[in-house]
């Protein structure tokens, strides 16, 4: 299948959303586990009350698997849904090679990232891809997605906790995954095919002349699934 920008798109896995598109689409984080917690811990809790060996000891862990069992079941009817319609819309899928299993090693977020469970999901989607002839590829983690603005290409260092990308230099105001899904796009698109994924962030005024899109109308723009 020949490549298309047009049949491309650029994703941002995160843990607040579970993924953001260049083309501002936001699929939310369904939070499968964290919901689940309360009854989830409630059942571990009346189990390890039970005598061991016991019927209701028994009783109780099977409880707790039928839990376990319910989330999974949820989390692969989500991607699977997830994937269909990323495969339906799009050929061509990039993002960022994951160090899931270093970023595991962070106890602070190792069950929030186990419950989105990103690598399954990404083979899903890669799978769908393969049989549809499209390609999932991936750009390296040094590529400086996170730093770059989408719209001038300039190179801009922040803080994970700023959620909104500004570019001291055109102006560019928005969503910092946002900004981070159509680097991807562009980074992956001139990596692997030497094509410019132009037209992702600005557009075009009455006049011809070129203007940055603001982060209220990328925010009124930003579509979810």
């Amino acid at each position: 299948m020949e490549f298309d920008v047009s049949n491309a798109v650029g994703i941002d896995m995160g843990l607040k959303e579970f993924a953001v598109l260049s083309d501002s689409v936001v699929i939310d984080n369904p939070r499968l586990l964290k919901k689940s917690q309360e009854k989830l811990s409630k059942a571990q809790h009346d189990s390890d009350r039970k005598k061991l060996g016991s019927k209701n000891r028994i009783k109780s862990k099977q409880q707790v698997a039928r839990i376990y069992r319910k989330i999974r079941s949820k989390r692969k009817d989500f991607q699977h849904k997830k994937t269909c319609s990323i495969t339906k819309a799009y050929d061509f899928v990039f993002t960022e090679n994951l160090a899931v299993q270093n970023m595991m090693a962070n106890h602070h977020v190792a069950k929030a990232i186990g419950d989105v469970s990103w690598s399954q999901f990404l083979l899903l989607l890669e799978y769908k891809l393969l049989q549809k002839g499209g390609q999932l590829l991936k750009i390296g983690r040094s590529d400086p997605s996170s730093q770059l603005c989408s719209s001038c290409g300039s190179r801009h260092p922040m803080p994970l906790s700023e959620r909104t990308y500004t570019c001291p230099v055109c102006g560019l105001v928005m969503d910092r995954d946002l900004n981070v899904a159509i680097n991807i796009l562009q980074i992956g698109a001139k990596k692997y095919f030497g094509k410019d994924a132009v037209g992702t962030t600005e557009s075009l005024n009455a006049c011809g002349d070129t203007k940055v899109v603001s982060v209220k109308q990328e925010a009124a723009a930003l579509k979810r699934w």
